[in-house]
């Protein structure tokens, strides 16, 4: 392995070549997916590519396509939201982008109150944020502050005779944002009925617990599918953490297939990009700053970082 090694740099926006390493070239690595038979203990972790691996249309677009126009989305903050982001092609087509939206809603919420637009108590909310939404340029970043007021309003006038404080607002929001994942819980179940003669009866009865218990003792954790969102960074600590992953020899791999509409090499490069960024993050969580500083290089001189490809065709073998 080269020694010599330097990270790419991530600041440009065009497409760049990965370093030349035996576990991250740029020429994609296939795997096997039945390897040698040996004793080891391994932990799974799968993301929503392995859903459209299998062929569920469980996308953010598909979902919305499904949901937006029935009369479940009605009256709901977070579909007005949605939609309107939706329709100006400001949300790309995976859930990591959905889960970075709704830390900006909060976020928006949190402004518009701190700068005196809503304020509790006030009956005058539409004009108030009609006024606000009028003062407001056409930069990405003032569209996103124009849905919210405007969804926001829309919410307090259905829900509320006069404004409500930050917090009845949120707590407001947080159920309406329970209410979609119910939805989304329902459609999927829709969606592995469909494909129910696919799926083993297994995943039906039990793809629910929200529990995570990690032994210390894991050889190899494997990530397939998941798009390593920050919003996710939490529990990838823990993950972490759970295996001591700097002084242990715990593996990980992250696996990753091609799919129509994106070159093979772009996915490769964004996945790398990805990779980096999370081990990078997690060594800021570090009390030894130099321990943090120096996990990626040290995860790769043990060989214990890994990015590979599964052809979805061999894949798509053993799913059937």
């Amino acid at each position: 392995m080269d020694s010599e090694f330097q990270l790419p740099d991530f600041s440009s926006s065009h497409i760049f070549t990965p370093p030349d390493l035996p576990n991250m070239q740029i020429y994609p690595r296939k795997v096997s997916i039945v390897e040698d038979e040996k004793s080891f203990n391994q932990l799974i972790i799968l993301g929503n590519g392995f859903d459209l691996a299998c062929g569920l249309k469980s996308t953010y677009r598909d979902f919305f396509d499904y949901i937006l126009y029935k009369k479940e989305a009605e009256n709901n903050y977070w579909y007005f939201v949605f939609q309107s982001l939706n329709s100006r092609n400001r949300l790309n087509n995976n859930w990591t982008d959905i889960e970075r939206q709704i830390l900006v809603e909060l976020k928006n919420i949190e402004f518009l109150y701190k700068k005196g637009i809503f304020k509790k108590g006030e009956l005058n909310v539409r004009s108030k944020a009609s006024d606000f939404v009028n003062s407001l340029s056409e930069s990405p970043e003032d569209y996103s502050l124009r849905v919210t007021a405007l969804a926001a309003a829309s919410a307090i006038q259905q829900h509320y005779f006069e404004i409500p404080s930050k917090k009845e607002l949120q707590t407001h929001l947080i159920k309406k944002i329970l209410l979609l994942e119910e939805h989304f819980c329902n459609y999927l179940n829709e969606q592995i009925e469909i494909e129910q003669s696919h799926i083993d009866d297994y995943f039906i009865n039990n793809g629910r617990s929200t529990s995570m218990n990690i032994s210390s003792d894991i050889n190899i954790i494997k990530f397939y599918g998941h798009g390593l969102g920050e919003a996710d960074y939490s529990y990838f600590q823990a993950i972490f953490d759970s295996v001591d992953l700097y002084h242990s020899n715990t593996k990980i791999v992250f696996y990753w297939s091609d799919y129509q509409g994106v070159e093979k090499q772009a996915i490769r490069v964004e996945q790398v990009k990805n990779v980096t960024k999370l081990i990078e993050e997690y060594g800021t969580t570090f009390t030894n700053k130099d321990h943090g500083r120096n996990l990626l290089t040290k995860l790769q001189l043990e060989n214990r970082l890994q990015i590979e490809e599964i052809p979805i065709e061999e894949l798509l073998q053993y799913v059937n």
